[in-house]
């Protein structure tokens, strides 16, 4: 997998996490995210697997539709990768006894 795919997947389960959390936190389904956000329940769930990454009209929606300001969002987000970035960066790479 090169590095642009590894970075999008990263990403895509990132923002997915933290849509899933922030929903459980105002105790709304799926269904009433959706709703709220005008999209499909279908679209959320890819959202909340990491299997999509959603547009910025359809992030836009789901940050107002959680009650979030954009730039707590954000914050929450970057502080998310820079772990996970510091996670990867110690994993060293042992190659293999042939």
């Amino acid at each position: 997998m090169n590095d642009k795919k590894a970075d999008k997947l990263l990403i895509q389960n990132i923002i997915g996490k933290h849509v899933k959390a922030n929903r459980q936190k105002l105790n709304l389904t799926q269904q009433e995210l959706a709703e709220l956000s005008q999209i499909t329940t279908r679209n959320l769930g890819k959202i909340e697997y990491g299997d999509t990454l959603p547009n910025a009209q359809t992030l836009t929606n789901l940050i107002i539709a959680l009650n979030m300001d954009p730039k707590e969002y954000i914050e929450e987000f970057r502080k998310s990768l820079n772990i996970l970035t510091k996670i990867v960066n110690k994993v060293e790479i042992k190659p293999s006894k042939v």
